[in-house]
């Protein structure tokens, strides 16, 4: 990869009419952003249907999108609505109000499905999809089943939100911006892909994904996912995990695999032990460059790294993950100090969307590492978010990627997400419409000559 930068930002985060980010007019306004602002990159989170607490890595379905991505207005321009069906839509924002957004999207989902019914110039386009979506109709009867609606119903959501994002994709790269993806490395437990191939699943030992005891979490933690049993996932061919890979790449151009450390080995837990399990290493990446070629990855390669992971990681070609918020702790062996970067291969991050804000991690963060921070920018730190985009922006890694919330110098009110946590905050962040505008493209584009990332 060459020398480039990208802007880090959910879908869900964009401005919407309809209490949400979505797929219509602001995405496309955004993308314009990234382009006038000479970014290579936009990276998002994972597009399936959200699970518990409104997550995007516990999605019901390895395949499905997420329907309350689908643009209402672009369903007006396809004729599938009518003007005077689609209400206003009462604004909670800065935040995300999911229960209601969901109730609204519903409502106009479904009177556009009753349109689509009685005939539509799409149908032949509606046929192919469902005909080249061989997860499709299970997902659909689930989905039925989840939502209390009818497969039909499902079917025309699915087809919809495809439709939406295969248009603002190309358009995307029509302006020469490269859509980062995000490949969960579990589904959720109450998800059609544990239902439907039982077999590639740990069902019965009563033990299920999470981490090991650390410093912040003291008894470990227990995520729920179920494991997989990687010697039947070998047995095949690795066929399921080769079509959830060519379904990924359809929507994005590089692929981040979240959790990359658990495909060489990962924790199992049953809330009060735990034991280390082999994941399925170098052979399912062997299985992957076979069947579908050079694949670029971003690996979230985060915490205690063992010779083992970084072999795996390094053997093929994928790129590491570096956070700026923890290079400064005064450890001169810490690997996220930029000076001890391994190569250039690697994508630094002034946050994750794990991570909270520079502005807000650093009025939280010890004296000592504050004054660190300041040493390190020859800065006194009241410009922090931006001090810390150019640190990050002036490293030998290959690839920078920016929060849009430092980008705009938020504080912990912009945060996106808190692991560990479920409640109202997390994944709720929104901006404002005024925010994409030309000053902050004049700024990303001027970031972009200054560190010589063009």
């Amino acid at each position: 990869m060459k020398r480039s930068s990208g802007i880090l930002l959910h879908i869900t985060s964009l401005p919407g009419r309809h209490g949400i980010g979505d797929l219509g007019e602001w995405a496309y306004r955004w993308v314009d952003l990234l382009a006038a602002g000479k970014q290579s990159y936009w990276q998002i989170l994972p597009l399936g249907p959200t699970g518990f607490g409104n997550s995007p890595y516990a999605s019901p379905s390895a395949y499905a999108g997420n329907p309350l991505l689908i643009s209402l207005d672009e369903l007006v321009k396809d004729g599938l609505l009518q003007p005077e069906q689609l209400d206003p839509y009462e604004s909670t924002r800065p935040r995300v109000n999911f229960e209601k957004v969901k109730r609204f999207k519903f409502q106009h989902l479904f009177k556009a499905f009753e349109n689509f019914t009685g005939g539509s110039d799409l149908d032949e386009e509606y046929e192919k999809f469902c005909d080249e979506s061989h997860w499709l109709e299970s997902y659909a009867k689930f989905g039925a089943k989840r939502e209390q609606t009818s497969p039909e119903f499902v079917r025309f959501e699915q087809f919809i939100f495809s439709r939406q994002w295969s248009r603002l994709k190309t358009y995307t790269n029509q302006k020469g911006v490269q859509i980062v993806g995000d490949l969960p490395m579990y589904v959720s437990e109450d998800s059609v892909d544990r239902l439907d191939y039982p077999q590639l699943f740990d069902l019965e030992s009563g033990f299920c994904a999470g981490a090991p005891p650390c410093p912040v979490h003291l008894n470990g933690q227990k995520w729920g996912n179920p494991l997989y049993r990687w010697e039947r996932h070998r047995e095949t061919g690795y066929q399921w995990w080769m079509d959830r890979v060519r379904a990924t790449l359809k929507q994005c151009d590089v692929v981040r695999l979240d959790y990359f450390c658990g495909y060489a080995t990962f924790w199992a837990t049953n809330g009060h032990q735990g034991h280390w399990r082999r994941g399925p290493g170098h052979d399912l990446f062997h299985c992957a460059r076979e069947k579908l070629g050079n694949i670029t990855y971003i690996a979230e390669d985060l915490g205690e790294l063992t010779h083992e992971i970084h072999e795996l990681r390094d053997r093929w070609g994928i790129m590491s993950s570096k956070i700026m918020q923890y290079a400064f702790d005064g450890q001169q062996d810490n690997p996220y100090v930029p000076e001890n970067y391994r190569s250039s291969n690697c994508v630094v991050y002034t946050g994750t969307h794990d991570n909270d804000t520079c502005k807000g991690w650093y009025e939280q963060a010890p004296e000592y590492v504050k004054e660190n921070v300041r040493r390190a920018a020859q800065s006194d730190g009241r410009d922090i978010s931006w001090d810390m985009i150019k640190l990050a922006a002036q490293t030998k890694a290959d690839l920078l990627m920016v929060q849009f919330q430092d980008v705009l110098c938020l504080g912990r009110e912009a945060r996106f997400n808190t692991p560990g946590t479920v409640g109202a905050q997390n994944w709720s962040w929104s901006m404002q419409p005024e925010q994409i505008n030309d000053k902050v493209a004049d700024s990303l584009k001027w970031l972009v000559g200054w560190s010589r990332r063009g």
